[in-house]
């Protein structure tokens, strides 16, 4: 969103601050202790840009600052990173961005934060279908897309999870075994409430849960935890895996929430 401040009634009579802020939507929804970017890019013009503060405003605490900085310069370009608090579902915080020059002149840009609480359901989404290895078709798949992905044709990075099936080894007979290129890793959890997870709900049984580089012996109605690091992204239910006589149609379906 690019702002200006007017000097008086007269449109023509702009304010030489230019001020754009993004993400650039008024309400942004992100869950407790997400992180949120904003890139901040102000423009002073022939002023000098004197003063930038961040404050945050809702009902239980009222005003706080949360960056305050003298920054004498006509051009300022600024990354913030918000950190979401614990508040309760629904809670609408307030960011208030306000620069102002050495002519007294200011303007103020407001974000809102939707915080979506601990007892916020996941999203799901249905349908997924990943082949085996050995089909020739994507054997692998991207959380952030949600789509399956070729092993050869993208790199690790972007392969979050593949089949494991080796030509040697499995001949005709799927592998039933999954691994990450990425360094993601995986908590096998059958007795895990898909239909009720929340983000809490996934966070705590991955923490506490015996996390692998790679899991086997795969059937209908899995239930695997998916993270990196020590955080929890997904959980993905496993609906039914297809072995046919062949390996061309070799493959899993199942579905994820995140």
């Amino acid at each position: 969103m690019v702002a200006f401040i007017t000097l008086s009634c007269n449109e023509d009579n702009l304010s030489p601050i230019v001020f754009e802020l993004n993400p650039k939507e008024p309400v942004i929804e992100a869950a407790i202790n997400e992180k949120v970017i904003f890139n901040i890019e102000i423009d002073g013009k022939d002023a000098t840009l004197q003063d930038f503060i961040i404050t945050q405003q809702e009902q239980i605490n009222g005003i706080q600052t949360l960056f305050d900085s003298a920054i004498n310069t006509s051009l300022f370009d600024y990354s913030f990173v918000y950190e979401v608090p614990v508040f309760e579902d629904s809670t609408l915080i307030s960011l208030v961005f306000k620069v102002t020059n050495d002519q007294t002149e200011n303007i103020t840009l407001t974000r809102r934060i939707r915080v979506l609480g601990d007892n916020t359901l996941l999203e799901e989404s249905t349908g997924h279908v990943m082949f085996s290895a050995l089909s020739g078709n994507y054997s692998a798949f991207n959380l952030d897309l949600l789509q399956p992905l070729s092993v050869n044709d993208n790199s690790d990075s972007l392969l979050h999870f593949a089949d494991h099936s080796v030509d040697s080894v499995h001949f005709n007979t799927l592998s039933r075994e999954w691994y990450s290129p990425a360094g993601f890793h995986f908590v096998q959890f059958n007795g895990f409430s898909y239909p009720e997870a929340t983000m809490s709900m996934l966070q705590n049984a991955y923490t506490y849960g015996i996390k692998l580089s790679s899991v086997d012996e795969l059937e209908n109605d899995n239930i695997l935890l998916i993270g990196q690091g020590e955080e929890a992204l997904a959980v993905l239910y496993l609906v039914q895996v297809i072995d046919s006589d062949s390996t061309l149609n070799d493959k899993y379906l199942f579905n994820l929430k995140k």
